[in-house]
């Protein structure tokens, strides 16, 4: 299960996707490495900066992201969890092996952005968002496509589109900018992702940031 989102958003203003797992997610990974005893029951969020880990938030899932990999994995997890406090053992209840599904499962927010026009549509880490939905099929581009079509956010199929990437992400750029162009797309991207869009050979524009604009 992995979130699409930058790390300082809130976690109801972004899209989530469980799928058919064939990994241990680097999240626990990180967990164990610095001896924090516990396996995600609750969702933590861990960033490297210069090599020390700091845990920025442990946050019990139970509001939202319980219910929808709930409904992904057709287990009830929060009647399980109320059982287990009670006193009942997993193995009482029938649930001691991971449920992974054959299918994938993408969660969408739904904003009030296109309703209520001036809403401010800066997300942050506080919450946006005034409800989800939850896409399924056997591709996350199907899947997310679902979600985001019962989101009532129309897929575009031309236009412009901006991407911006860090430095250790350009490397996994290539298919996504070639995959854009062959779908009739145009690329514009800030100045160091523009730059390497058009060292693979692809028409992009550039960009300023928005900060460097305003120094401008």
């Amino acid at each position: 299960m992995g979130y699409i989102r930058g790390i300082a958003r809130a976690r109801c203003a972004t899209t989530l996707s469980a799928a058919p797992a064939k990994r241990v997610d680097r999240a626990d990974q990180e967990c164990w490495r610095a001896n924090l005893g516990v396996i995600r029951a609750d969702k933590y969020s861990i960033r490297d900066l210069r090599r020390r880990r700091l845990i920025l938030e442990v946050n019990p899932r139970a509001s939202r992201t319980i219910p929808f990999v709930s409904k992904a994995i057709g287990v009830p997890l929060a009647k399980y969890a109320a059982l287990v406090m009670s006193g009942k053992k997993l193995s009482e209840i029938g649930f001691t092996t991971e449920r992974v599904p054959a299918h994938v499962a993408v969660k969408e927010s739904v904003f009030p952005f296109g309703r209520f026009p001036g809403v401010d549509t800066i997300l942050g880490p506080e919450m946006k968002s005034t409800g989800e939905v939850m896409g399924i099929d056997t591709t996350f581009a199907m899947a997310f496509a679902k979600a985001s079509l019962a989101a009532s956010s129309n897929l575009p199929d031309a236009g412009l589109v901006f991407i911006s990437v860090r430095d250790d992400d350009k490397k996994h750029l290539e298919p996504i900018a070639r995959g854009l162009v062959a779908m009739g797309f145009d690329l514009i991207a800030t100045q160091g992702t523009a730059g390497h869009i058009r060292n693979l050979g692809l028409q992009c524009e550039s960009v300023n940031r928005c900060l460097k604009a305003a120094r401008i």
